[in-house]
């Protein structure tokens, strides 16, 4: 569940802020990939052959946060 919480939080995070011109942008147009993704994971635990991608899809989102705490 919190993986749907997250992929919520950042794709509206995203949307809100990238028509906004907020800084830094590179990671609001990452969000906007790496949302899906993230509720993509979510899915593995009922779709077994996504469990193989999801590290990635999981570094999508840490990048993103990073990329806030650094940026804000």
């Amino acid at each position: 569940m919190h993986l749907l919480g997250l992929g919520m939080l950042i794709a509206a995070a995203s949307m809100i802020a990238w028509p906004a011109r907020r800084r830094p942008r590179w990671v609001f147009a990452d969000g906007r990939f790496a949302a899906p993704l993230v509720v993509a994971s979510a899915l593995s635990v009922v779709i077994p052959p996504l469990v193989r991608p999801e590290p990635a899809f999981r570094l999508l989102a840490a990048l993103l946060i990073v990329g806030l705490a650094v940026g804000s």
